[in-house]
């Protein structure tokens, strides 16, 4: 294990966030099921108006588009009612989000992708058109405050157009 100058370890802010995240995601899923309300919503309008500003960062119909904290692939359904079909891939560091997607969505014959993962491990070469995050820090856990930063950076070094994220 590598520590810093102060005998710290500087991953244990990124491991404590992402255990809280998959902690509290596995909880809201067990009390309501594979749905908004399990992503912390409490009315899908809230959701969709957020989807609807996050499209709007370009013409996102054919171009590759990443989605950080994924979910459920809601943002995905948001754009194909509303005619637009991106090369999507969504990412999520909840595994049972992703299983949960790839039993909904993924074909053999192609259509969107789910990664279990982090996105400040994810590579892509060559970069995603477009990189989005729909309400991806409105848990507060420790370490949020640190990944913040870090994952804004790697967004904005996953993409070639242009990086859309709201806040909570």
């Amino acid at each position: 294990m590598i520590y810093d100058s102060r005998g710290r370890d500087p991953q244990a802010p990124y491991d404590a966030y992402k255990d809280a995240v998959r902690t509290f995601y596995e909880r809201e899923t067990d009390r309501h099921g594979f749905n908004f309300r399990a992503l912390g919503y409490k009315q899908r309008t809230s959701q969709q108006r957020r989807f609807a500003v996050l499209a709007e960062v370009g013409d996102l119909d054919g171009r590759s588009v990443l989605d950080v904290g994924c979910g459920l692939g809601d943002f995905v359904v948001h754009l194909s009612s509303r005619g637009i079909v991106p090369d999507y891939t969504g990412i999520d560091l909840c595994d049972h989000f992703v299983s949960a997607c790839r039993r909904k969505f993924e074909r053999p014959t192609g259509g969107p992708r789910f990664l279990a993962g982090d996105i400040l491990d994810h590579e892509r070469k060559p970069p995603y058109d477009y990189v989005v995050s729909c309400g991806l820090f409105g848990l507060r856990a420790e370490g949020t405050e640190v990944r913040v930063e870090a994952t804004l950076r790697r967004m904005f070094d996953l993409c070639s157009r242009a990086v859309a994220v709201n806040f909570v």
